[in-house]
């Protein structure tokens, strides 16, 4: 989980803001509905970052095998959350995409 988060924020989000920028050129992208997407990929990397370190902060380990405790809970919560809001990121990133080519 914590690579393909990474490889996320430092691979494809500087592709797809380049991508964006030779296009559209410099932000507000008018004609899109961009900033919706912006702001739900802003709470993406929060909750990914806080799922990590919450994930880090309770776990266990016991005989080389790692344990999440009953209160890491709030871990397995905002994965739940940050998982849902990654694909809604997606979902709209792709609506944000198509709309910009096929108006």
């Amino acid at each position: 989980m914590i690579s393909v988060f990474v490889v996320d924020q430092l691979v494809f989000k500087p592709f797809m803001i380049s991508r964006a920028l030779s296009i559209w050129g410099p932000y507000p992208w008018s004609g899109t509905q961009i900033v919706y997407h912006l702001y739900l990929d802003v709470a993406v990397a929060i909750l990914g970052v806080a799922n990590i370190y919450l994930g880090f902060r309770y776990r266990i380990k016991r005989d080389r095998r790692m344990y999440m405790p009953a209160k890491g809970k709030i871990h397995r919560y905002i994965g739940a959350l940050f998982i849902i809001a990654w694909i809604l990121t997606y979902a709209l990133g792709v609506l944000v995409m198509y709309h910009a080519y096929y108006p």
